[in-house]
């Protein structure tokens, strides 16, 4: 038999369970950019423009955490904001594995990079591009590269990247 909605006890939001234990958003902020200085350190290719992502990351997950928070089982001489710093560091890792930032696993080679393996002999050398390149494609393919302000010969090998990723990603 399922409660109704009225009956279930009402579940604290982060700023309760932060404000219960004697924390604020702004003092986990602080906390969420030290883990994130601390990781930015110690990557050896950096955060790659992603500090702000990670330190996001990290302050939701902290307050997901604190939600769930049990003084009780977390002992004594074990702090609320020190529970909070141990959760964020953990987290870490979870970031640099996430596709979604650019990072994905390399353990697994899911790294978002196109591997071009193949040997030249592989491709159909006697293809006619030059067919498919009239006029109003070209136009249209031009404007297109001048919206990404690049060269079009540089935007047609971004979108083939792109296009090829797709379908290998697609096949697998």
């Amino acid at each position: 038999m399922s409660q109704s909605a009225l009956d279930r006890p009402e579940r604290p939001t982060a700023t309760d369970a932060l404000t219960a234990n004697g924390l604020n958003g702004e003092r986990l902020l602080k906390l969420a950019r030290r883990i994130a200085n601390d990781a930015q350190r110690q990557a050896p290719a950096g955060l790659a423009g992603k500090y702000e992502d990670l330190v996001s990351f990290l302050y939701t997950q902290a307050c997901e955490a604190a939600v769930k928070y049990d003084h009780a089982i977390s002992g004594n001489g074990y702090s609320f904001s020190s529970y909070l710093c141990d959760i964020m560091e953990r987290r870490v890792p979870d970031f640099y594995r996430r596709k979604s930032e650019g990072f994905g696993d390399r353990r697994s080679g899911n790294d978002n990079r196109i591997d071009l393996t193949a040997e030249h002999e592989d491709f159909d050398t006697d293809y006619d591009f030059d067919g498919l390149l009239r006029e109003r494609r070209m136009a249209q393919w031009q404007k297109a590269a001048d919206q990404a302000h690049m060269p079009v010969e540089e935007w047609l090998m971004h979108v083939a990247d792109q296009a090829a990723a797709r379908q290998l990603k697609q096949a697998a």
